[in-house]
């Protein structure tokens, strides 16, 4: 009987969690750039394998050697789905639009403090940016957008930011003087936009924005402004590099919305419902026979 209430238990909790993921998903329908998560299970039981590879204190068990019973499942992990979402037309030459599986870099300030600027790089895929009051590019939160040198990009008073392709996969900055097309301002940086080999790494930290888990990098979590870096170019299966030998593109003007689908969101919500359901009426059914057994035992 005990057996019985932890596999339910487990199986409700995992299923109240993956609820919460498709409940996020479906809150953020309407989020510029924002990628759906999908939850997805482990049995317990594959978990207990060989657990206990000492024969001697095997004795009495009931179950095969080396396998110890189950307790139902777990969410294993909520998988980054990085599909396209549909694609908007903005005419706004801040509002910059990614195809393929890459990401623009911000700076995060982590404190207010003059003397002592902490800061941290975050990837997005929410192109939804603006200029603030002294002409840098930054996204909804203030946060700078980066070119590929990691510093805040700037646009000149009285100058448009256009970016443009030269033709070797890069996305150099430009400035133009919207009363004088040919009085251009040509810095040669290209925009920082990054390449993650493993993105189910990053770890999301709000606002549709994501940074790589400590164990990855070299200092944990901030830099600060002498350029101590916080994403370090990695190598190997989990690299974050500068994109090359990738394909992708990026358009000015456009921004992409969410790759929710909301039919699919529901369709898993009432499946997910229902499973919750059939399982808290198991823990019902349990707990009667329990009870059933008690009043036998007088």
């Amino acid at each position: 009987m005990n057996t019985s209430y932890l596999n339910t238990l487990a199986g409700m909790h995992a299923f109240q969690h993956k609820m919460d993921v498709i409940s996020h998903n479906v809150a953020n329908l309407n989020t510029d750039g924002y990628k759906r998560r999908e939850a997805t299970f482990s049995a317990l039981f594959t978990r207990e394998l060989q657990n206990q590879s000492d024969a001697n204190r095997e004795e009495g068990r009931v179950t095969p050697f080396g396998i110890r019973a189950g307790s139902g499942a777990r969410l294993g992990m909520t998988r980054l789905d990085l599909t396209p979402g549909v694609v908007r037309d903005t005419g706004i030459s801040t509002h910059l639009l990614l195809e393929g599986p890459v990401f623009f870099m911000t700076r995060h300030n982590l404190s207010d403090d003059p003397a002592n600027r902490e800061y941290e790089f975050r990837l997005t895929r929410n192109g939804a940016f603006k200029l603030d009051a002294y002409g840098y590019l930054v996204d909804d939160q203030g946060d700078y957008v980066l070119d590929a040198q990691q510093d805040p990009v700037q646009v000149p008073a009285g100058y448009e930011l256009h970016v443009m392709n030269r033709g070797d996969g890069q996305a150099y900055i430009q400035f133009v003087n919207p009363k004088d097309p040919l009085d251009v301002i040509d810095p040669n940086v290209q925009l920082g936009i990054y390449y993650v080999q493993n993105p189910q790494i990053l770890k999301s930290v709000g606002n549709h924005q994501f940074t790589l888990p400590d164990e990855f990098l070299d200092e944990a979590g901030q830099v600060d402004p002498a350029g101590n870096e916080y994403i370090d170019i990695l190598t190997g299966g989990n690299a974050v590099v500068a994109v090359e030998g990738v394909e992708w593109g990026i358009h000015q003007g456009k921004l992409e919305g969410s790759n929710v689908d909301l039919t699919k969101e529901m369709t898993d919500l009432l499946e997910t419902q229902r499973t919750f359901q059939m399982s808290s009426r198991a823990l019902y059914i349990t707990d009667q026979m329990i009870g059933i057994a008690n009043n036998l035992r007088g």
